[in-house]
C-alpha cells in the first residue's frame, strides 16, 4: 500500500543462520507513510519482522514460495544482526531519533510503529515510549546515529573482555565504531564505547560462518565513497 511513500532504504536486510535456520531481517520501509509502517504490526505481512527460513526448503525445488515463518515482529528498520551462544542481537534504525539495540527472542514483538524513543517525522510528535505487550530496547540512542552492521569483537578485544558479550557496530549518521559490551547473564549494555572515524561506515567483511573476518587481529570494513579499510585495535590498557 502507499507505493509512492516506500522507501527501500529502510528494507532491513541483516541475516544470520545456524544449523538448520537463516533468520533475515525486513523492515517497514518508508519515510511517511502510516500505512506502510502499520504493516510491521500485521502478522499477514512479511514487513516489519524478523522471519526464519529452514535451509532444507532451498533444496526442495517443487516449491513455489518461499517457505518461511514469522520469528519476531514490531521492527522498522533493522539493518545489522548477529548471533552469539545462540542469542541474537540486533541494531535498528529509529524514525528522528530511537536507534535501537534489541535482544531478538522467538514470538516477541518489538512495538513498532505503536513505542519508540523517537519521533515523528515532520511533526516531531512522540510515540508510545513503552507498552506492557511489547518488548523494550536493550538501549536507545538519541539523537539518531543509524547503525548499520553489528558483529562479534576481534579476537583480542573478545580476550580482553572474556567476561563480557563483545560486539563491534557501524554506524552511518555516526560515522564511528562503537566496541559494545553486554553482561552474559543480565543481557544489559554495561559499555558502549565510540571511535570516530568520520566516514560513513557500511558492513564488515565476513567469514564463512558470517562471523567477523581477520587476520592477525585485523579485519574489514567498507565504507561509503571510500572503499575498504583494514583496521586494528591496538595498545588494549
Amino acid at each position: 500500500p502507499d507505493f509512492d511513500k516506500a522507501d527501500f532504504n529502510g528494507l532491513g536486510g541483516a541475516y544470520v543462520e545456524n544449523e538448520k535456520n537463516i533468520f533475515l531481517s525486513i523492515g517497514a520501509p518508508e519515510w511517511n507513510s502510516e500505512k506502510i509502517r502499520n504493516l510491521a504490526q500485521d502478522p499477514d505481512s512479511i514487513y516489519g519482522k524478523i522471519i526464519r527460513l529452514n535451509k532444507n526448503s532451498f533444496l526442495n525445488g517443487e516449491l513455489k514460495n518461499t517457505d518461511y515463518e514469522i520469528f519476531s515482529m514490531g521492527h522498522k528498520n533493522p539493518q545489522g544482526m548477529v548471533l552469539f551462544d545462540d542469542k541474537i542481537f540486533s541494531t535498528e534504525h529509529g524514525p528522528q531519533g530511537g536507534d535501537e539495540i534489541n535482544l531478538i527472542i522467538e514470538n516477541n514483538n518489538y512495538g513498532w510503529p505503536i513505542t519508540s524513543y523517537g519521533t515523528r517525522y515532520n511533526s516531531g510528535k512522540g510515540f508510545e515510549k513503552s507498552n506492557e505487550k511489547f518488548s523494550n530496547p536493550i538501549f536507545t540512542f538519541l539523537p539518531s546515529i543509524a547503525p548499520s552492521s553489528i558483529n562479534k569483537c576481534p579476537k583480542n578485544l573478545q580476550d580482553y573482555y572474556k567476561d563480557n558479550y563483545c560486539f563491534l557496530m557501524l554506524t552511518l549518521r555516526g560515522m564511528s565504531i562503537y566496541v559494545m559490551l553486554i553482561d552474559k547473564d543480565k543481557l544489559n549494555l554495561i559499555s558502549l564505547e565510540q571511535f570516530k572515524i568520520e566516514q560513513r561506515l557500511r558492513h564488515f567483511g565476513l567469514n564463512k560462518t558470517n562471523d567477523i573476518f581477520q587476520m592477525n587481529d585485523s579485519f574489514y570494513i567498507s565504507v561509503d565513497g571510500e572503499g575498504i579499510y583494514k583496521m586494528i585495535f591496538k595498545n588494549l590498557r
